[in-house]
């Protein structure tokens, strides 16, 4: 599109412009709210930016990547600024840049006023056809702030708008080419330090001009390769300190649509991504509330969940959530420091910020496994089941029983409104990426043409909003057969084999962004196209859904993982950081969760079993090595690392359980079992289960010894050393290891601590 053509249909659309390259000074105080600026590329447009760097308009149109008819708000909500320091008006509060909010219109107590009027133009060195630069400048009594702007065109590449804290994931979409920079300068215009200076940032978008409350806002840090790291600004003031380059923006506020939603807006018919990053980490986060289009500001609520965005903000205190969803805002703080008195080194700070709109699809590359949550029901008392994994507990609600289950204990229902509500909904069940398992016992009294909740995180009646749920459903004759569904009825699959009532089952549901699948004893059963679906933010319940009974039976071991596992590859899915070691090593049981193998590995369970719940912490051998003691790391495993010491994968006499720390050790020789693999059992020397953290293929081990007296630290050769030498004189150690095999190890931890 010739320039000329877009500024003609920047005028049709009644966009407020200021074109040339001169600023006009303010001789009297003028509200920063007063003048504005417009900015433009190729595909979308920056409807009057306050002199503050405020706006409530931002525009998306047709593009290769956005293929949608034409322009639509993305930004109908806030982006504004605010700012603190020792001695400001507001006294303890945040002060906003600008004097007035829009759409709800809001005045705020600010005290700046327009020092330069804004004017944007078109910058001849930058390609981006349009209005690609932009200036402003405001002040109080003690700080003048310029406000910069550039557009970027990125060509083929894009800036990753990343959401993997929601979704257990490293998850993100690219950004449409044209990347907005957005500069602040701060300057001490005082003879005075200015201390303790703090900067926000807030927005609250309208992706695919999204009015209704059906919004993700999220905060996540992957470090992802981002394309504005090779960028040279054509404005100086936008390069990272110490660079010529922009700069990774790595620390994002990403924000986006539901268009699955039931209570979306009707017109609304694809999903798009808004967000912006900075190369500088904040200090504090919030993914919170701002009611948009009411009248005046949004009020304070007794809910803290409620209080909203613009509230935290100015009573510096953001609530730290790493995601909200519903009328949702995000913000960022930094601690900026000191400002020195004006004149002098140190007088004035920078912050640039990263604005970009997104439209799919989702990304994702592999990074270590991380499990989400784990409710073994093994508390056998009181009302809480409680998450090992992560800090998300759930309350018993009914009269749930405590009993015997698959491994040690777990929760018996019986159908009259018996369930666990869990304190918060699970990330990962917003996205694409998950497993869900557990073992389960139907119940004989299970009614035919009923649907029974293992763990679901989905609205159910009245409101109707279908996320994920692993149930069970009583066909009309009677039969149980095991299903998963991610948005009924589109997205629904359901075993076509019955299990046996009052008889364990394992079923597993999963989703790997193109197809939910599910399993039942580690057998496949059926699946479902998922492309393009995602789950939703909603109440989580173990053995329920709003609508349906309450489950009947007994269920144990519910487990959400972060990515979709396959029955085929074996207890490890592919994202798992020793997937790749364990395919190595021919897929050794002694690698896997007790819970996969369906073993009981308890302490009160049989003295010998194969699967490796304790293996990375030192249990080689996965025996318990004294029946009185319980000992899961002793002799017997020291025996087995000695025996296959400096062994390499090739070697067709290696035990692979005596690999501990599940990598190759010497980049050389190519050691599978070596000094790292002695110093995790020294670490855990005679413990027992109850002291071991439990489930390395869960864990996602990370090959690193907690260090005798020194956490996080592994044991150097002369510590490994000493401890050998007076592990000899243990009797049980003496006989389950010859002499010749024990003073090679000792000859060979000799030789690496002399180097």
């Amino acid at each position: 599109m010739q320039k000329r053509q877009l500024r003609e249909k920047w005028i049709l659309l009644g966009m407020q412009i200021v074109v040339g390259l001169w600023a006009t000074r303010i001789s009297e105080a003028v509200e920063p709210s007063s003048e504005t600026l417009g900015l433009s590329n190729e595909y979308w447009q920056c409807q009057a930016i306050d002199t503050a760097g405020y706006s409530d308009k931002f525009w998306w149109g047709p593009s290769p990547r956005h293929n949608h008819p034409g322009y639509h708000e993305m930004l109908s909500g806030e982006w504004g600024a605010a700012i603190y320091y020792d001695g400001i008006a507001t006294g303890s509060e945040a002060m906003w840049l600008t004097d007035k909010f829009l759409y709800p219109n809001w005045e705020t107590y600010c005290d700046f006023t327009i020092d330069y009027s804004p004017v944007s133009w078109d910058n001849e060195s930058n390609p981006v056809d349009g209005l690609d630069t932009g200036y402003s400048r405001i002040k109080n009594a003690k700080v003048r702030i310029t406000i910069d702007y550039e557009m970027v065109d990125l060509g083929e590449g894009g800036s990753p708008l990343s959401f993997g804290r929601l979704v257990g994931a490293d998850a993100f979409v690219y950004s449409e080419r044209y990347v907005l920079l957005h500069t602040y300068t701060i300057t001490n215009i005082t003879q005075s330090p200015i201390e303790n200076l703090e900067f926000y940032q807030m927005l609250h978008g309208h992706p695919a001009d999204e009015g209704s409350a059906v919004v993700y806002s999220v905060y996540d840090d992957t470090d992802h390769e981002d394309p504005l790291e090779g960028y040279v600004p054509y404005d100086e003031v936008h390069r990272k300190e110490g660079s010529i380059y922009a700069g990774n923006f790595r620390y994002d506020i990403t924000q986006w649509n539901n268009v699955d939603d039931p209570e979306k807006d009707e017109y609304v018919d694809h999903r798009d991504w808004i967000g912006f990053s900075s190369t500088v980490p904040p200090d504090f986060f919030e993914n919170g509330y701002y009611e948009g289009h009411a009248a005046g500001k949004p009020p304070r609520d007794p809910d803290p969940d409620l209080t909203g965005t613009h509230w935290n903000i100015e009573d510096r205190n953001l609530n730290g959530k790493t995601y909200s969803f519903g009328e949702a805002a995000g913000a960022m703080r930094w601690s900026l420091g000191t400002l020195a008195p004006a004149g002098q080194q140190g007088d004035s700070v920078k912050l640039t910020l990263a604005i970009m709109f997104g439209s799919g699809p989702i990304q994702k590359t592999c990074q270590p496994f991380e499990p989400i949550a784990y409710w073994g029901l093994d508390e056998g008392s009181g009302t809480i089941a409680h998450d090992s994994i992560g800090d998300n507990d759930g309350a018993l609600v009914g009269n749930p029983e405590w009993v015997e289950g698959f491994l040690d204990g777990a929760l018996e229902f019986d159908g009259d409104g018996d369930y666990v509500l869990l304190s918060d909904p699970v990330g990962a069940l917003t996205g694409d990426g998950v497993t869900i398992s557990a073992w389960v016992k139907p119940g004989l009294e299970m009614v035919s043409g009923e649907h029974y909740d293992i763990l679901s995180q989905t609205k159910g009646s009245p409101d109707y909003l279908f996320g994920y749920d692993l149930f069970l459903e009583i066909d009309a004759s009677g039969a149980c057969r095991p299903g998963f569904w991610l948005d009924y009825p589109d997205c629904y699959a359901r075993s076509d084999d019955a299990i046996a009532r009052n008889e364990w089952a394992w079923v597993v549901g999963t989703n790997d962004g193109a197809n939910i699948k599910v399993y039942v004893n580690g057998e496949l059963k059926n699946s479902a196209v998922s492309t393009g679906r995602m789950g939703v933010y909603s109440d989580a319940y173990i053995g329920y859904l709003p609508g349906d009974p309450s489950f009947i039976g007994v269920i144990d071991c519910v487990r959400v993982l972060a990515c979709a596992w396959d029955g085929e590859e074996g207890c490890l899915p592919y994202c798992h950081k020793d997937y790749f070691d364990w395919v190595l090593l021919g897929r050794p049981d002694c690698w896997c969760s007790s819970a996969v193998l369906g073993e009981d590995i308890s302490d009160t369970g049989p003295p010998n079993y194969t699967a490796g719940d304790y293996q990375c912490d030192g249990d080689a051998n996965t025996d318990r090595e004294n029946p009185l003691a319980k000992w899961r790391v002793s002799a017997s495993d020291l025996s087995l690392v000695i025996a296959n010491w400096q062994k390499t994968a090739d070697d067709e006499t290696l035990n692979p359980c005596a690999d501990i720390d599940h990598a190759e050790e010497n980049p050389i020789a190519h050691w599978r079992v070596s000094a790292s693999d002695l110093s995790i059992l020294i670490t855990h020397w005679k413990w027992t289960a109850a002291q071991l953290a439990g489930d390395c293929a869960e864990r996602g081990c990370q090959g690193e010894a907690l260090g005798r007296g020194s956490p996080g630290t592994q044991l150097t050769s002369k510590e490994l050393l000493q401890w050998l030498a007076e592990i000899w004189l243990d009797p049980d150690v003496r006989k389950s290891i010859g002499e010749e095999k024990f003073l090679k190890v000792y000859e060979s931890l000799k030789e690496l601590s002399n180097q």
